[in-house]
C-alpha cells in the first residue's frame, strides 16, 4: 500500500507517527519510510516512536540520513526515527557505485544497521521521447521518413543501454495514434514502435485505435503490425 506521511513542505513528527501507525494496523508487515530528521521535544519523539513499539509484529525501516554526521552517541541531534533502539526498527545507511559509504550519508555503528545502494541508480526517466504534453493537434501529421525512424531507434537505444541491458524490465504504453491522422503514417508509427521495443527486450503495450487495433477483435487489423509481431514470437 502507498500511505503519504510528508507533503510538499515537509510534515511533523506526529503526521509520520500517524502513517505508521495507518499502514502498520492496516497490515502492513514492513514498512519502507527513507525519511527521517534530528530529534525533537521529548513529547515528539515519544509520538514518533509510539506506533513502532505499538506494533513490533511490523518491520520499520528507515534512513540514515544524509547529512554525512555520526548519528552515535545517541543524542537528540541524531537521526530519527533511525536512531531508536527498537528490534523492529532498521536504519539503513547509502552507499555509492564502490560500494563505500556515500558522500553524503549519516552513518553510525550502534544506530546504523545497514547499508545500501543510494547513488548512481540506473534509470531510463531522462530518455522520454517527449518533452511536453503536447496536443495531437499541434504534433507533424504524418510519420515514416527515415529521419523520423532514425530519431525513434535513438530514444530507444538510449533507453535500452539503461535499462533491459541491465535486466531492468521495460513497459511501453499509450503509443497508439488517434484516427484523425493519415492512416499509413498511422501504420508506420505503430509498427516502428512496436519492432523497436520487441528487438530490445521491451514489452509494448498496444492501444486501442479502432481500426489499427482493436480490444474488441482477437486480431490486429493492420497486417503491417501483423507482420511485425510474427518477426518476433
Amino acid at each position: 500500500m502507498a500511505v503519504r506521511a510528508l507533503g510538499p513542505g515537509g510534515g511533523s513528527d506526529a503526521d509520520i507517527a500517524e502513517a505508521f501507525e495507518y499502514a502498520a494496523d492496516n497490515g502492513a508487515r514492513v514498512v519502507n519510510a527513507s525519511l527521517g530528521g534530528p530529534g525533537g521535544t521529548t513529547d515528539q519523539l515519544e509520538t514518533l516512536r509510539a506506533p513502532i513499539l505499538a506494533h513490533p509484529e511490523t518491520l520499520f525501516v528507515v534512513a540514515a540520513g544524509n547529512s554525512h554526521t555520526n548519528n552515535d552517541p545517541i543524542r537528540g541531534s541524531s537521526e530519527y526515527p533511525c536512531s531508536f533502539p527498537d528490534a523492529n526498527l532498521i536504519c539503513v545507511a547509502a552507499t555509492d557505485q564502490n560500494d563505500v559509504l556515500a558522500s553524503f550519508s549519516n552513518f553510525g555503528s550502534t544506530s546504523v544497521d545497514l547499508a545500501a545502494p543510494g547513488v548512481g541508480i540506473l534509470s531510463d526517466r531522462p530518455f522520454v521521447g517527449m518533452t511536453e504534453d503536447a496536443s495531437w493537434g499541434k504534433m507533424q501529421p504524418t510519420w515514416g521518413s527515415a529521419g523520423d525512424v532514425s530519431e525513434l531507434n535513438r530514444l530507444f537505444d538510449a533507453m535500452q543501454e539503461f535499462s533491459t541491458r541491465h535486466d531492468i524490465p521495460v513497459f511501453v504504453g499509450e503509443f497508439g495514434v488517434t484516427d484523425k491522422k493519415e492512416k499509413a503514417s498511422r501504420v508506420r508509427w505503430m509498427s516502428a514502435v512496436v519492432d523497436a521495443t520487441l528487438s530490445r527486450r521491451m514489452v509494448p503495450i498496444l492501444w486501442d485505435t479502432g481500426g489499427d487495433v482493436s480490444r474488441k477483435a482477437p486480431y490486429h487489423a493492420s497486417p503491417a503490425l501483423q507482420e511485425v509481431l510474427g518477426r518476433h514470437p
